[in-house]
């Protein structure tokens, strides 16, 4: 099974697949608008450090409408549907603009619940 990252994570993998280098992603100019390249949503994120206001979450989201040129979430499920071990991109569990990992969690009370429980007893069996 392929490895699911962070948020985070996933985001700065992105930026170094893109950018080919460590070095490269540091000094990216992806946040000027200069025509040859499009601000980028992932930028403020690519040195793996959190941004005060915004969500990596959203901005995944917004840079896989621009990967596969779409306007809503239909778009993105034509052209990125399917198996995970399909895609090398990082971003993939991540391109409808939510957590996989929360999911179930937020206005179900039994889920919530049930989580809860496993986390609990996860925490227990390792002490």
């Amino acid at each position: 099974m392929k490895k699911t990252y962070s948020p985070l994570k996933s985001i700065r993998k992105r930026c170094i697949d893109c950018a080919e280098t460590w070095a490269e992603v540091k000094i990216c100019n992806a946040d000027k608008d200069n025509g040859s390249i499009e601000k980028c949503p992932l930028f403020p994120f690519r040195l793996g450090k959190t941004v005060k206001g915004m969500s990596r979450i959203k901005a995944i989201y917004k840079y896989c409408l621009w990967c596969t040129q779409s306007k809503d979430k239909r778009g993105i499920e034509e052209k990125c549907s399917g198996d995970i071990e399909k895609y090398e991109c990082p971003l993939f569990p991540y391109r409808f603009g939510k957590n996989p990992t929360c999911s179930g969690r937020k206005g179900n009370i039994e889920e919530l619940k049930k989580y809860q429980a496993q986390k609990k007893l996860s925490q227990v069996s390792k002490l």
